[in-house]
Parts: structure tokens; sequence; C-alpha cells
């Protein structure tokens, strides 16, 4: 079991990038583009949506050859990614014009909680259609530059309740952007943070398989990166390893590892994000917590998304806060708070 539990502060933010056609250097006949998702809508729909997940089973470019830029289907949970893009994928476009993203989906999750009661409550989702179109503002020009296209979801205009039931029909804006340099990066230019299992390692870097996608990322790692929490060093981290991953873009499209930290202190463990949902005792003995996001060094042993689970603390349990670039002070996170 995965050694910290984590309190994720996330701040709700729209984060603004180029609309405008983005016409590259011309050259190579293909070029890097990185794939986001996230949630930014300024006002949710019910602050008792603790869940909520749509699974991409394929997606393609509007335009060209009309690429496919998925290779395997990805559930996607947008609450914890609320403020905040996750990599969706990373691949070669060719070298077009692209007008859109088609994206097919199903298999929706709604779970709510009350706020008097704390009942979690699964509601039984309809999704209005199993295809999505989302229109670019502008066409996107892919022309040899490495680009970032961020998909955000309005989750306000996208999910109405009916009774003991949610009607779907996702609505997402479309940002795009070429690569920033790294110096200035952020989520949405091409700065990524990801989780989950390393599936290979090569001599200078590694293949993740994080929890948000289907397709894996390859990092590359130098001299600057720093390796923390039990591993000191690449020659550390072994293939199964649960990692949390902080990387730049590079003028490639590459990614380069700036951090890589350890998540589980054995072979077998898990790392979970989600809301706390109940608490035994006080100081507090065991947390109840709604999973958003899980990945297990086991694959099969990973909880659904939405799923409640009953987490016991110990004496060794270590509280920390994930800032995500959020200036402190912040208030107390341990077993008595």
């Amino acid at each position: 079991m995965a050694r910290t539990v984590f309190l994720f502060l996330l701040v709700s933010a729209l984060l603004g990038c180029s609309k405008g056609k983005l016409q590259a250097g011309q050259g190579a006949a293909s070029a890097s583009v990185l794939i986001n998702t996230s949630n930014t809508t300024a006002t949710p729909p019910n602050d008792e949506v603790i869940d909520f997940e749509l699974t991409i089973t394929g997606a393609t470019l509007s335009g060209g050859s009309n690429p496919s830029i998925l290779t395997a289907a990805t559930p996607v949970e947008f609450i914890h990614q609320q403020g905040a893009f996750h990599p969706l994928a990373l691949l070669t476009v060719p070298n077009g014009t692209y007008t859109g993203i088609t994206l097919n989906v199903s298999n929706a999750t709604v779970v709510v909680v009350d706020p008097s009661s704390k009942a979690v409550t699964p509601l039984t989702p309809v999704l209005a259609s199993a295809i999505v179109n989302v229109p670019f503002a502008s066409p996107v020009v892919v022309s040899g530059t490495p680009l970032v296209i961020n998909l955000s979801l309005d989750l306000a205009s996208s999910l109405t309740f009916n009774g003991t039931g949610a009607n779907l029909t996702p609505l997402f804006n479309v940002t795009s952007s070429a690569v920033a340099p790294t110096a200035s990066q952020d989520e949405d230019t091409g700065e990524v943070d990801a989780a989950g299992i390393v599936t290979a390692i090569s001599g200078t870097g590694f293949t993740l398989q994080p929890t948000n996608t289907g397709q894996t990322l390859i990092f590359a790692t130098d001299g600057n990166t720093q390796f923390k929490d039990g591993i000191a060093s690449l020659g550390q981290v072994a293939t199964g390893m649960i990692v949390s991953v902080h990387a730049l873009s590079q003028t490639d499209g590459s990614l380069l590892a700036s951090s890589v930290e350890s998540e589980t202190v054995s072979a077998a463990g898990q790392q979970l994000e989600g809301l706390i949902t109940s608490v035994t005792g006080a100081p507090v003995t065991s947390l109840g917590i709604t999973t958003q996001t899980a990945v297990a060094t086991t694959a099969a042993n990973a909880p659904v998304t939405g799923s409640t689970l009953t987490v016991p603390l110990t004496s060794s349990t270590q509280f920390s806060v994930e800032s995500s670039h959020i200036p402190g002070p912040f208030p107390a996170f341990d077993a008595a708070s």
C-alpha cells in the first residue's frame, strides 16, 4: 500500500493559450503533438459531484489522413483534473491542416456525495451520443514544429441531473499553441506531470504507463534529473515500480524528466487520488477515500475509479501536501487534523 496519503489542493484556473492558426516552420514531414485533457469549467454544475469519468475509446484528428491519436481505450476522470492539464497522448502527426477532433466515448461514471450524510452515491449516466465532435476555433496547421492541443471539458454545460440519473452531453473547449521554451512552460504549453507504472527502462530513460491514458509516455533523463523517495538514480528505477514524473517538452517534442519520485516503499503497492469521504478515530486511524485515479504495481489489483476504499493509518504513515506550484502556507494535514 502506498506509504503516503495525499491531500491535493486544486485551484480552478482558466489557462490562456493562443487560439489562432499555427503555422510552424517548414522542413519535417510531421511534428510531435502533445494532447492534454482538463476540466476548467468556471462554474461546477454541482459541488456534490466527486467523480466524473468518460472512457475515450477512439479519437481522430479531422483533416489530412484523419490520423488516430489514441492507441487504446482510455478512461479519463475529470474532477481531479480541475484546473490542471494531464497528458492524453504524445504522438507524431503528419503535416496538414486540422479542423477538429472526433472522440468516441462510452462507460460514463458519475458519483456524488451528500453534503449532510456524506453518503457516496453513484448515479445512472445516460450519454446523449457515443460520438463527440470537437471543432477547433481556428484550423491548426501541423508543419514540423512541436505543438500542444488542450481539450478542456466544460462540465457545467455537459452534465444535468435527473433524479437518480445524470444526462451527459460532453462539451469541450480547445486551445492550442506551439511548445513554449522550457524556462516558461506550463501544463498547457509543454510541461507534463504524470504518475503510473514503469514498463521499460533504457540506458538513459524509461517508459511509463500513466493512470489517465491508454498510451505509454517515454521520458529521457540527464544529469539534472532529480530522483526522490528511495531512488537516487535511474539505475534504481525498476519495471513495475509506481513513480510520479515531472517533465518538460524539448524542442523536438520529446519529454525530459526533471524529477522522478517513487510512490511505494515495497514491490507491491498502490497510489490513490481522490476525496476523503469518511474518517475513523481521533486521531484518525483510517480514511475512506472515494477514488478518482488509482494505480497498482499489479494492475489487476487497482481499485475501480469511483469506488470507496478504507485506508488504515499507522504510526509510520507520512502526510504531505502536494502544492501543484501553489505557494503556502497550508493548513495542517495529519492524523490529528
